[in-house]
Parts: structure tokens; C-alpha cells; sequence
């Protein structure tokens, strides 16, 4: 088959959406499929575009048998609500225009966010008379309204129906937990149209490696009670809490936290972690692909904070890296939620009320004070990635599903 996949994010970005994106691709390919990516230039999560990517405004590449077709994408300095929308809205120009030009396919997959790039699927697949699929990441509007980044009315209300057309009209609609598909449902969407395409890991490789390894060695931690976060650094993902919890242990001089990572709300963060004068805690850049296993091998305890607004539908794709390398998990999130189910249902690590520091620090004092748990935590975390999370067994299912889809 012929597939043609737009998504915002694609190779050479590292965390986040992008990197599902790119290994889907390069799964179809290795299916007997030719693939044709539509996306932007690389900016996330620094939010800027490298170098060699820049002052341009539509390149074609050619990265392991994918067609990658960029165009011009607005990265705003400063990222509020108006500069993401405007971010947003010349990715779906842009990228409507690379996709008239890609020529004919059997089949278009759409990555959201953003939601609007389902409107340019819809109307591509129309022009082009083909079907096309939509696969969530993000419930968008749900997640701003939740946020307090737009407040209801009719704006809210335009979204909303946005988002039930794209549904009707898409020929399934994926999404990557359990509680995002009953939601999408809700919203009035055929069950059987709506299917689970959960984030995945490679687990041969991301395994429990040594704890005192070259990642450690390198950044002169040896010995130290390790609590680590990696991956976005934005506001959604409420990382206050892990300063909150390092104030109230700046005097155990042997536990250092880590916050691994880039993103829009990364200056704010280092604002305020100097004016606590906090020696315990470690700001360290987005480390390179081939030094993930060794991060999340080199942690205690690696931590998923979480907004109060936010933890019913994320799930957040960091967790699949963690429970592959092994190590316990603290997370935030609500009782009923499905990253609860996931971590205390399987006995992965412990789960406590977001942005509450109180909370942490008592599951986290737990693990400092109990080797035994943090063993056993990470032998079922790593038996839960390998059961129900390798990369192989989820993508066959969904490679399969695209093959079928008229």
C-alpha cells in the first residue's frame, strides 16, 4: 500500500509524539509498505528549530526508507495560548499544501494534536478519494478546557463539534488509552470505530541495566539516591511538585533529583528553583537516544508528576521507558484513572494525588527507606513492559487494521 501519515512532530525530535510517529512509519515500511511522512522542521520540546533546519520552507528528506516531506512551521519565543494556536494553525496550512503535492495513496493516517490537521485529512482524502484514519494522542479541547486555557462558550462549542465531524468522518479512529477510547465514545462515536493503539517501547532496547553506569559516572553521581524526571518540561505536566519535595529533603544530602528534558516552561522552573536555592536538584539538557537506557537505569525512583487538570486522560508516553528499564515509579494521578490501574493495579510503583508534595515525599521515603520494594517494583514493572508493551506486538495489530481499511 501507498500511506501517507501527517503529524506536527517526526525524526530527528527525540521525546514525545515524535518519536511514535517515526517508529510507526519505519514499522510500515519494514511491512512491505511505502510511506510518505508529512510534517514540520524538528523544534520540540525546545521549541526551536535547529540550525540546519532553519530559514527554509518545504525540504524532502529520505530517513530509513520513509519519504519526508517538511514545511514551514511558526515556533513561537514565548508560548501562550495565541502564539501555540498561530503555531498550530500554519502547521495546517502548510502541511495541506505538502499533502496535495505528495501525489495519490490508498490511505491517510492524521497524528493529533493538533486537532485541525483531521479537518486537512478529511479534505485531502476527498480531493484524493481515499480514507483516511485519525490516531489521538491528546483529547485537545478536553485538555484546554481542563487547563483553564480557554473557558467554555462558543468557541469551546466550535471545537468540540470540530472534533465530533473528524471522528464521523475518519474510518476509525485510534487513541492510546483505554480511557481516552471509552471518552471518545462518549462523545457519541461508534464503539466499534474507536480502537486502543497504546504507546509502545522497545524493551531489547530499554532493559534493567546496572544502576552505577556510564550515564552516572559521567555526571559524577555515584552513590547517590537518584529521583529522576525525563521528558517534556511544560506546564501540563505540574513539575513544581518535584521541587516542592526536594525543599523538604534539602537536608538528606544524598538524594538528588534529576529533571531531564527541555520544554516552554523550563525558564519559569529554573526561575524558581534559584530562588530556593535548592543544592539538591539538577537541570541536565534532552540526553541522546543511545543514553536513554542508561538514565532510566541510573534512577531509584523515577517520578511522573502531573497537573490536577489532566490525570483522568493522559497517559503519559515517558511511563512505557520506565517500566521497560525496571525501576519503580512514583505517579500522579487520580484513583479511578487508568495510569492508576496500570502502576498500583501491577504493583509498578505507587500512585499519589497530583501536585500534592506531601503525598510524594511520604512514597517517596518509602521507597529511600525499602530496597525490598524497589526491587520488586521493578521486576513487575519490567514483566508488565514486556507483557503487554513491546513494540513489535502492538504495531502488528494497528499495521494490520490500516491493510484492511477502505
Amino acid at each position: 500500500m501507498k500511506i501517507l501519515v501527517v503529524g506536527i512532530n517526526y525524526s530527528p525530535e527525540r521525546v514525545g509524539i515524535g518519536k511514535y510517529t517515526t517508529e510507526m512509519c519505519e514499522h510500515l515500511v519494514g511491512c512491505g509498505h511505502e510511506v510518505t511522512a508529512v510534517t514540520s522542521f524538528p523544534y520540540y520540546p525546545e521549541w526551536r528549530v535547529p540550525i540546519a533546519y532553519r530559514n527554509r520552507f518545504f525540504l524532502t528528506e529520505r530517513i530509513k526508507g520513509v519519504t519526508v516531506k517538511r514545511a514551514y512551521l511558526y515556533v513561537p519565543s514565548k508560548v501562550t495560548a495565541r502564539t501555540r494556536m498561530l503555531h498550530e494553525l500554519s502547521f495546517i496550512l502548510f502541511s495541506f499544501l505538502n499533502l496535495l503535492m505528495a501525489g495519490n495513496a490508498d490511505v491517510l493516517i492524521a497524528i493529533s494534536p493538533p486537532l485541525g490537521i483531521g479537518l486537512v485529512a478529511h479534505l485531502i482524502a476527498e480531493i484524493k478519494r481515499i480514507p483516511f484514519t485519525f490516531h489521538v494522542h491528546d483529547l485537545q479541547p478536553d485538555t484546554a478546557v481542563d487547563l483553564g486555557m480557554i473557558k467554555n462558550g462558543p468557541f469551546v462549542r466550535l471545537l468540540y463539534g470540530i472534533e465530533k465531524f473528524i471522528y464521523r468522518k475518519a474510518a476509525f479512529v485510534s487513541t492510546i488509552s483505554e480511557t481516552m477510547r471509552r471518552k471518545i465514545i462518549a462523545k457519541g462515536i461508534e464503539p466499534e470505530k474507536v480502537v486502543l493503539f497504546p504507546n509502545w517501547v522497545d524493551t531489547k532496547f530499554i532493559y534493567p541495566m546496572e544502576r552505577e553506569n556510564v550515564f552516572r559516572k559521567e555526571h559524577g553521581l555515584d552513590g547517590e539516591f537518584l529521583v529522576i524526571y525525563s521528558g517534556n518540561i511544560g506546564v501540563k505536566q505540574g513539575l513544581d511538585v518535584i521541587l516542592d519535595v526536594a525543599e523538604k529533603t534539602r537536608d538528606m544530602r544524598d538524594i538528588i533529583y534529576l529533571i531531564v528534558g527541555d520544554g516552554a516552561d523550563k525558564e519559569r522552573l529554573i526561575r524558581r528553583y534559584n530562588e530556593m536555592s535548592l543544592g539538591n536538584v539538577r537541570f541536565l539538557p534532552v540526553q541522546e537516544p543511545e543514553m536513554l537506557p542508561y538514565l532510566l537505569s541510573a534512577a531509584d525512583v523515577s517520578v511522573v508528576p502531573q497537573q490536577k487538570a489532566v490525570t483522568e486522560v493522559v497517559m503519559p508516553s515517558k511511563l512505557t521507558g520506565i517500566l521497560a528499564s525496571g525501576r519503580p515509579v512514583i505517579a500522579a494521578a487520580d484513583r479511578g484513572s487508568e495510569m492508576n490501574e496500570v502502576i498500583a493495579g501491577n504493583r509498578c510503583g505507587l500512585v499519589v494525588e497530583p501536585e500534592n508534595a506531601v503525598e510524594m515525599l511520604d512514597a517517596l521515603m518509602f521507597l529511600y527507606r525499602n530496597g525490598i520494594a524497589r526491587e520488586e517494583f521493578g521486576k513487575t514493572a519490567r514483566e508488565y513492559a514486556i507483557k503487554n508493551l513491546p513494540k513489535d506486538a502492538v504495531l502488528a495489530p494497528y499495521e494490520k487494521r490500516i491493510r484492511q481499511t477502505e
